[in-house]
């Protein structure tokens, strides 16, 4: 798994990008989910810094080769346009359709 947030001061938003990959998908089709921990609890996490202007992007990617790549030569926006090359955003549809908030407490 590909874990990164990515604030953005110009527009005064944060993206959450995680991307999935193949042996990630292997073992939650195996029931293992992926868990992400914060900073605080020893992982990557860490807070975003604009935290209500938040998006979480979640993508699969086979070519692991391309995306280390475009990480590790610091390509930060040909990534992002990698994982969205095929995006089909619905307003209205997208993020509300077909999902549903958990009740707690």
């Amino acid at each position: 798994m590909v874990y990164t947030t990515l604030d953005i001061d110009e527009t005064g938003e944060s993206i959450i990008v995680i991307i999935i990959q193949p042996e990630n998908l292997r073992r939650m089709r195996d029931t293992d989910p992926i868990t992400l921990e914060s900073a605080n609890r020893g992982g990557l996490m860490r807070v975003p810094k604009y935290p209500q202007q938040l998006s979480l992007l979640i993508a699969y990617e086979k070519d692991e080769d391309e995306i280390y790549r475009m990480v590790r030569e610091g390509r930060i926006g040909d990534l992002m346009r990698h994982l969205e090359r095929g995006r089909k955003f619905l307003p209205g549809v997208d993020g509300s359709q077909n999902s549903f908030r958990i009740p707690v407490g």
